[in-house]
């Protein structure tokens, strides 16, 4: 009796370990999916691994991306699942100038396939603020930005620490810059103005003075906010020119955490948070 009632014990322990692994594995399936689906229909998180857009976005700030700020297109799926019956854009709202979005960059995209659907490398997802909408031109002129022949207007307020490949901390120059709609937002240039490198694909121009652009029907033109640092519109190359409306993915929302330790160095991510950035809006 005692060797059957211990068989029934290792075999109800057996079977109360099966259940708890079915219902953890049930919870963690509903949690896959709705994660799944809040990300693609409502919000992205999204993790800022350049200086591009310093000083309104710092590497370690981690972002949600507001997905329905201009409607849906296949890149707002996980991945941009690429959907035979999914084409343009739903819900449609055009982006306004001097918002900061995050798309996929079509001329820095590995699409790769899983089962026959085509997907694309969320690794080349790239934010940047919108300075040109279809139909503008735009221009740079001795650093400068010019938009449909006025020049935007600039003030020059408190330096920034910014801190160099060496790891040394220095003040750069900032600038408050007034876009023609009237929005406003700072930038920094370390560069003097009008002294940029000229470009390796185009010798005659540089970040600094590009040829006048017009932003093409479906288009929008981008920069960074690093306007010495930032790999965007103003190259015109085989890595960046014109982003098709259909590839922006969403607007910057806010900051809800940011740490100045790498990515990798997890062990450091909550000794050295920037308290005074989480839940902020960039401008």
């Amino acid at each position: 009796m005692a060797l059957l009632n211990s068989v029934m014990n290792v075999l109800k322990i057996k079977q109360e370990k099966r259940e708890k692994f079915k219902h953890e594995a049930k919870s963690l399936t509903k949690f896959i999916i709705g994660f799944l689906v809040f990300s693609t229909l409502f919000f992205k998180p999204f993790n800022i691994p350049t200086g591009s857009m310093i000083p309104n976005l710092l590497i370690g700030d981690f972002l949600v991306v507001n997905k329905f700020s201009y409607g849906y297109t296949r890149y707002s799926l996980p991945f941009g699942a690429d959907i035979p019956w999914f084409e343009g854009r739903i819900m449609a709202e055009n982006p306004k100038m001097g918002d900061i979005g995050v798309f996929h960059n079509p001329k820095d995209s590995e699409p790769f396939s899983i089962l026959g659907i085509k997907l694309w490398d969320s690794a080349k997802d790239y934010v940047k603020r919108i300075i040109g909408l279809p139909g503008d031109r735009i221009q740079m002129k001795k650093g400068r930005l010019w938009i449909n022949g006025k020049q935007c207007p600039i003030q020059r307020i408190e330096d920034f620490p910014y801190q160099e490949r060496s790891g040394k901390t220095v003040m750069v120059p900032r600038y408050l810059e007034t876009l023609p709609n009237g929005i406003q937002h700072t930038f920094i240039k370390y560069i003097p103005f009008g002294e940029a490198r000229p470009f390796y694909h185009d010798p005659e121009h540089s970040t600094d003075d590009t040829p006048e652009y017009v932003v093409p029907e479906d288009h929008f033109m981008i920069i960074g906010d690093n306007r010495d640092g930032s790999l965007d519109s103003r190259y015109m190359n085989d890595k960046v020119s014109f982003i098709p409306f259909n590839h922006l993915m969403g607007k910057v929302a806010f900051v809800f955490f940011s740490t100045s330790a790498k990515w990798y160095e997890f062990w450091k991510w909550f000794t050295s948070v920037r308290f005074e950035r989480i839940i902020t809006i960039p401008q």
